[in-house]
């Protein structure tokens, strides 16, 4: 519009328009998030494992440093979750694998180890059952890292937590670390094939959407780096 440009402004302004309606008023971003979240079944039939892997997601070092107590963010299905198979299967360890982002604090910030070990510790789970990773940066990290630390035998069985739509990755991954017999179990479900109606919602629709591009993205550059 500044150029005078008026007829490239408005298809342009249009074209803007209706990615915004579309992203706001369609169930789009859920579709997009279809293909991620259902390549696992939710609730499948489970062995007792030896161990119970969960990824990190939802705690915050940072904030917990500054509030003093552990700090839920997004994600927080993965730990539910993962405190009733732990509740469920009393003989099974459970794996927590995450990066410590308090190294980047200010000195005397709360370790991301020590906040989900006390995490656990509180919600009933024995301190000798517990082994925590805190180093790995990515999902490829947490499966290799956590391999080294435990050494797996071929025959055990494992299940693995972790949100939905990250399921696939993190699966492929476990997998090229070298992890056998794991059972891929679910949680933190975004779409939902019950909403086909319109709505309105652009801030929701597009915090999916990005949600699920970053995901692709993430596939994308697994498959491309052989991770």
């Amino acid at each position: 519009m500044l150029r005078g440009r008026f007829r490239a402004a408005t298809y342009l302004g249009g074209i803007i328009c209706a990615l915004a309606l579309s992203i706001a008023a369609t169930p789009l971003s859920d579709w997009l998030l279809n293909g991620l979240e259902r390549q696992y079944a939710a609730g499948p039939v489970l062995v007792a494992p030896a161990g119970i892997i969960i990824l990190g997601g939802m705690e915050v070092s940072l904030d917990a440093a500054e509030w003093q107590q552990i700090v839920e963010r997004n994600e927080a299905g993965r730990f539910t979750a993962g405190l009733e198979l732990a509740h469920r299967f009393e003989q099974a360890r459970l794996l927590y694998t995450g990066y410590d982002e308090a190294r980047a604090a200010p000195q005397g910030a709360v370790s991301t180890a020590e906040i989900m070990h006390e995490f656990f510790v509180l919600h009933g789970v024995a301190a000798e059952r517990l082994t925590i990773e805190v180093d790995a940066r990515n999902t490829y990290e947490n499966a290799t890292l956590l391999y080294d630390m435990v050494q797996p035998s071929g025959d055990d069985p494992w299940i693995l937590v972790t949100s939905a739509f990250h399921m696939g990755r993190a699966m492929r991954s476990f997998e090229r670390a070298g992890w056998q017999n794991v059972t891929a179990y679910p949680v933190d479900f975004y779409d939902n094939r019950m909403e086909t109606g319109l709505a309105w919602d652009l801030h929701a629709g597009l915090g999916t959407l990005t949600l699920a591009l970053r995901e692709y993205l993430g596939v994308a550059v697994y498959w491309l780096s052989g991770r």
